[in-house]
């Protein structure tokens, strides 16, 4: 007779699994990625959705302090090339550009309190792409008003397109800065 091994129990509920490759059976699984976290419900070392572990906290909308924020902020400015990506307003203005053979360069820190999108060099312009959602908000409104009164200050013109202007017609845009 020949000798049967029991299928193992699940690691959380004690029932006894189908397959015995697995720890938890899918009950306990699915309950364990649909639960919000907190520090109770995972044992060290678990990956946390939504969040992040720190020691035996669980970082889930964890808000940063100002002096927080800002070393992040000074840190993107310092470092303008290592972070921003290409959005898709920011290609369609670049190629116009490359179109009119104006030179620019992308994504340079000025005044160190801006990477802007594209700088002119020859003409001293400045080309912002404003996303119509995030420089919206106050906060945004209030942080793009600064950074222009600082530029301008210091000799460059800026001007700014917001999404919808530029998804409409790229040339306009530039038509605007070189009438």
């Amino acid at each position: 007779m020949a000798i049967r091994i029991p299928f193992p129990k699940c690691l959380k509920c004690e029932k006894y699994l189908t397959d015995r490759r697995n720890k938890v059976c899918r009950k306990c699984v699915n309950f364990y990625y649909s639960r919000k976290a907190t520090s109770t419900s995972f044992k060290k070392g678990h990956k946390v959705l939504g969040g992040f572990k720190k020691g035996n906290k669980i970082m889930l909308g964890r808000k940063m302090s100002e002096s927080a924020k800002e070393k992040i902020s000074q840190w993107h400015i310092a470092n303008p090339n290592k972070k921003f990506k290409d959005t898709g307003i920011e290609l369609k203005i670049e190629q116009e550009l490359k179109n009119r053979n104006i030179q620019y360069e992308k994504q340079v820190s000025l005044c160190k309190i801006a990477v802007v999108d594209f700088y002119l060099p020859e003409y001293r312009i400045i080309i912002q792409c404003d996303g119509n959602y995030w420089h919206n908000f106050p906060d945004g409104r209030d942080k793009d008003k600064k950074q222009d009164l600082v530029l301008t200050f210091n000799g460059f013109n800026v001007y700014r397109f917001w999404e919808t202007e530029i998804n409409k017609s790229p040339k306009d845009c530039i038509n605007k800065i070189f009438e």
